[in-house]
């Protein structure tokens, strides 16, 4: 049987509308353009500034959608959803483009293969980072911040999650040495354009910059 040009669109025709009593609605195969952020979906307020203000520290812009936004003319290049019956998984599927990440702890079946599940867990904001990294880039790294040794030492333990009393403790220090310590570090980033807001920006940053490596 000879398959003519025209048949072959006539196939692909129908093959891409959906029967509705008598007229056939097309249905848009042309995938949206991507707007390089990451989209927030269906995310609460009190989380969701959690997650733009930690996405910002390591290069990349957040914004809360729900989920009609993916259906628009531009969508983000990354969804991440708290919940994963908040991905329809016919939209994942569709949106080829769009890399879509569920960080969840709650069970996932029925989940569609097209949405990277990462279990909520110490290691999720790296797992995540690797992610959304490997999509948009990881932020350009500039020169490496300047610490001395003894910077480093006691900052280490305090990032990593020691008070301001149990880090002067480990190293024989005043408490107001390890303020003074941590002033003078976070300025660095600071001048280097590279803020840090807390000290779980400080281990961002310090991790970033080769300072610290976390197993």
């Amino acid at each position: 049987m000879t398959v003519t040009g025209s048949d072959v669109r006539g196939l692909v025709d129908r093959a891409h509308t959906i029967p509705t009593g008598r007229r056939a609605v097309p249905i848009s195969v042309e995938l949206p353009r991507t707007d390089g952020t990451v989209g927030l979906l269906d995310v609460r307020p009190f989380e969701a500034a959690a997650m733009q203000s930690w996405l910002g520290s390591i290069g990349h812009r957040a914004r809360v959608i729900v989920a009609a936004d993916l259906r628009a003319s531009e969508v983000p290049s990354v969804v991440i959803a708290r919940d994963p019956q908040a991905i329809d998984p016919r939209v994942a599927r569709h949106l080829r483009n769009v890399r879509f990440i569920a960080v969840t702890d709650r069970p996932t079946d029925g989940t569609s293969s097209a949405v990277v599940v990462i279990v909520d867990s110490p290691t999720a904001p790296d797992e995540v980072q690797a992610v959304v990294d490997g999509v948009l880039g990881g932020r350009r790294r500039g020169a490496r911040i300047r610490l001395s040794e003894r910077e480093l030492d006691v900052m280490t333990t305090y990032v990593m999650g020691a008070t301001v009393s149990k880090t002067a403790a480990k190293h024989f220090i005043a408490e107001a040495t390890v303020r003074t310590h941590y002033q003078r570090v976070t300025r660095r980033y600071e001048e280097a354009g590279r803020p840090v807001a807390n000290k779980s920006q400080l281990l961002v940053r310090m991790v970033s910059d080769g300072w610290i490596e976390l197993e």
